[in-house]
C-alpha cells in the first residue's frame, strides 16, 4: 500500500516514540470513578436487539456532550455538578440510536435528593457493559441514590417519531480551558485499506481547528480486542476527567475496561506541553471519543492501536489500547494543575 510520504515518516515517529520509551507504570493505586456509597443500579435487559457498535458509539458521543453541558455551570468537577434543568433526551443524528434520561414513574417523595451528572455517566457505563457483541438488546437502567429511584438511563434504537436532536450543536458553546473554538464531530482522513499484513493507520482532524489531529496506527500484528472492551475503556478514561475539580490538565490517563482486560495509557509530551493546548478534560474526551468513533467504529476495525495527538506540527500527547496485563485491577489518573 502507498502512503503520503509526511505520513510515513509520522509513523515511524509514532513507533519509536511509543516503543521507545521509559517502560509502562502501572498505578499502584488505581482511583477510577467509583459510585458514592450511597449509589446503587439496577439493569433491565429488553428481549429488543439492537446494534452494539451504534449504541457504544452513542454513549461515548452522550459522555462527551453531557460533559460540556456540565462545563457550563462551572464550579466543582463536571463529575459533581447538579442537573438543575429538565432531565436530558439525545438523539444523535446518523447514528439510530437513542440514549435519554427521564424521570421514574413515580417521582419520590421526601425531600430532594439532588441528580448528579455522575449518576447520569455511571448509567450510560452499566449500560454499555451490559451490551454485547453476542448479547445486544436494548437497555434500562435504574439510578438509585439512597434508597431513591432518581432516574432511568436507556439505551434503545430510535423509533421513526423520535426526533432528532444533535446535542452536540447546543453544548458546542461550552467554555473549555484552551480557548479552542467548539469542535465539530470529526472528520476522519484515512487512505486506501490497507492489504493483508499491512499496518491500517489514518487522522482524525476537525475543520475547525485544522492545527488539532490524532494520528493512529493499527499495526497488523496487533491482537484484536473485544469492542465492548474497547468501548467501556473508553467510557473509563472520558468518566475519570470529569472527576478532578477544575481547572487541571492531564499528565497521563489510564483507564480499563469493564472486564480489566484491556488499557487505556495516554501521556503528554513534556518537551511540547509549553506549546500545546491544556491536557484538560474536554480535550481528553474528544481524542477518546474521537478514536471510538472514527479510528474503531469508523474503519471496523478493533484491535490494540497506538496514537499520537499533534498540535501545529508538534506531538504533545501520545497513547495506546493495549490488552492489560493481568495484576492490573483498576484506572487511574495523574494531574497537575
Amino acid at each position: 500500500m502507498r502512503h503520503f510520504t509526511s505520513y510515513s515518516l509520522l509513523s515511524i515517529i509514532t513507533h519509536l516514540l511509543l516503543t521507545h520509551t521509559t517502560a509502562l507504570t502501572l498505578p499502584l493505586n488505581p482511583t477510577a470513578p467509583n459510585p458514592p456509597p450511597t449509589f446503587s443500579t439496577k439493569v433491565h435487559i429488553s428481549d429488543i436487539p439492537i446494534d452494539p457498535i451504534t449504541a457504544y458509539v452513542a454513549a461515548t458521543e452522550t459522555v462527551f456532550s453531557w460533559t460540556l453541558d456540565a462545563t457550563k455551570f462551572g464550579g466543582p468537577a463536571q463529575w459533581d455538578v447538579v442537573l438543575t434543568e429538565n432531565l436530558t433526551s439525545i438523539w444523535f443524528n446518523g447514528l439510530r440510536v437513542k440514549v435519554t434520561l427521564r424521570p421514574p414513574p413515580e417521582r419520590p417523595s421526601g425531600p430532594p435528593n439532588p441528580m448528579k451528572f455522575a449518576y447520569a455517566f455511571l448509567g450510560i457505563y452499566k449500560a454499555v457493559a451490559s451490551i454485547t457483541e453476542d448479547k445486544a438488546f436494548e437497555v434500562s437502567v435504574e439510578l438509585h441514590n439512597s434508597g431513591r429511584h432518581l432516574a432511568d438511563l436507556e439505551i434503545f434504537t430510535a423509533r421513526p417519531q423520535d426526533q432528532a436532536i444533535n446535542k452536540l450543536a447546543v453544548a458546542a458553546a461550552a467554555p473549555n480551558a484552551n480557548n479552542l473554538p467548539p469542535l465539530p464531530p470529526p472528520q476522519n482522513i484515512t487512505f486506501p485499506p490497507a492489504a493483508p499484513g499491512e499496518d491500517i493507520t489514518g487522522i482524525i482532524s476537525y475543520p475547525s481547528e485544522p492545527a488539532l489531529q490524532i494520528h493512529y496506527t493499527f499495526r497488523a500484528s496487533a491482537p484484536a480486542l473485544p469492542a465492548v472492551d474497547i468501548f467501556t475503556a473508553c467510557l473509563d478514561a472520558m468518566l475519570l476527567v470529569t472527576t478532578r475539580p477544575r481547572p487541571v490538565s492531564w499528565l497521563h490517563i489510564d483507564a480499563l475496561s469493564a472486564s480489566n482486560n484491556v488499557y487505556i495509557h495516554m501521556e503528554t509530551d513534556e518537551d511540547a506541553r509549553s506549546r500545546a493546548p491544556h491536557m484538560d478534560a474536554y480535550l481528553a474526551q474528544w481524542v477518546v471519543g474521537g478514536l471510538a468513533k472514527d479510528a474503531f467504529a469508523g474503519r471496523g476495525v478493533f484491535k490494540a492501536v497506538e496514537w499520537v495527538v499533534m498540535y501545529k506540527g508538534d506531538v504533545f500527547a501520545k497513547g495506546r489500547f493495549f490488552k492489560a496485563p493481568k495484576e492490573v485491577g483498576g484506572g487511574g489518573v495523574a494531574e497537575t494543575a
